[in-house]
């Protein structure tokens, strides 16, 4: 799928625990750093780490592989000003 999305996209980025970021080209960042935690809960947007919400400001487009049952991730990526999210 990465490889299909990578044809078709200049800059496709792919953010995942630290044993399959290893397979991906160009991840410096990890799914399972503690400091995006606050992601996966309920926050005010300001309580995001920084880091993280200039890295998700960036994208238009997030595909989200997660377990978010309460939409905490997706309504705290689209805070950060991400205008699409899909959810797989």
């Amino acid at each position: 799928m990465i490889r299909a999305l990578r044809s078709e996209f200049d800059d496709v980025r792919v953010l995942a625990n630290r044993p399959f970021a290893a397979l991906t080209t160009g991840s410096d960042l990890v799914l399972d750093d503690p400091r995006l935690a606050p992601f996966f809960i309920a926050v005010a947007p300001r309580d995001l780490p920084q880091k993280y919400r200039e890295y998700f400001g960036q994208h238009d487009l997030v595909i989200a592989y997660v377990h978010d049952p309460l939409n905490h991730f997706e309504t705290n990526v689209r805070a950060c000003g991400v205008s699409t999210v899909v959810r797989g």
